[in-house]
């Protein structure tokens, strides 16, 4: 028989599990049939984690990443390139090339370099 562990309220505080379940939560891909599930008994212990990056049908998340990265922007003119990538976990060199699309686009530009800021030309 396995014992199946699938809500955070059934599991003792400070356990490894709690982190997991809260870490999946904070992710901006998170769907609560993604969620992760721990089954056990005597014998055995399964984990089931469930990639969250995996492309679904009908979802493009590049359009996804571009509004983040443009609503980041918005919320902040004068942040950089590296800040946006920390900021939405999409990496750096996918935010240069997310940057330099959205110029192309005329839907941003830059004035100034280092100490700079961004305008939004098109919401």
């Amino acid at each position: 028989m396995l014992f199946a562990v699938t809500e955070v309220s059934s599991i003792v505080s400070g356990s490894g599990f709690k982190k997991i379940f809260d870490f999946y939560r904070r992710e901006v891909n998170f769907r609560s049939e993604l969620h992760p599930t721990f089954y056990s008994n005597a014998s055995t212990f399964i984990v089931r984690l469930f990639n969250l990056n995996y492309k679904q049908v009908g979802i493009d998340f590049g359009i996804n990443n571009n509004l983040l990265v443009l609503d980041t922007i918005k919320a902040n003119k004068y942040i950089t390139i590296t800040e946006i990538a920390t900021t939405t976990k999409i990496p750096l060199r996918t935010v240069g090339r997310i940057i330099k699309d959205l110029k192309v686009k005329n839907k941003i530009a830059r004035h100034g370099t280092k100490n700079g800021y961004w305008e939004i030309l098109e919401s």
